[in-house]
């Protein structure tokens, strides 16, 4: 096993566990033989010269490094839930009917319960999806 820096975006490889794994641009990861083989006919990792500060992938990743330390000291964790900039905030349970089937909507309401003709009532949509 060989511990080499990730220098091309992605480089998948196989962990101890022969599972396939995908590490990024920066990480240092344990390779087998056969995957450094294959890393250095690609040209997948940061010699001793790109590591160095000046060089362009030095500056970078140093200041990847300053950004990590700086969001673990803010006590930000390194892995957030994803989120979905587009989701409408739960309206108020006095909100429009107009409102309520918005936001059921976004939650994957089928249109038969938001269609203003036949559909749910503001109070049903607010019980179904606001709870």
């Amino acid at each position: 096993m060989a511990e080499k820096t990730i220098k091309l975006a992605s480089f998948w490889y196989l962990g101890e566990d022969g599972i396939e794994r995908t590490a990024l641009r920066g990480e240092t990861v344990e390779l087998g033989e056969a995957d450094v083989a294959r890393g250095e006919r690609l040209g997948a990792f940061a010699s001793d010269a790109d590591l160095k500060p000046g060089s362009v992938f030095g500056d970078w990743y140093t200041a990847q490094a300053a950004n990590r330390k700086a969001a673990t000291d803010a006590g930000i964790p390194a892995l957030v839930e994803p989120v979905t900039p587009d989701a409408p905030e739960k309206p108020a349970a006095s909100a429009s009917r107009a409102a309520w089937a918005a936001y059921a909507a976004s939650k994957g309401a089928p249109e038969a319960e938001t269609a203003e003709q036949g559909g749910l009532t503001r109070d049903q949509l607010r019980e179904k999806y606001g709870a």
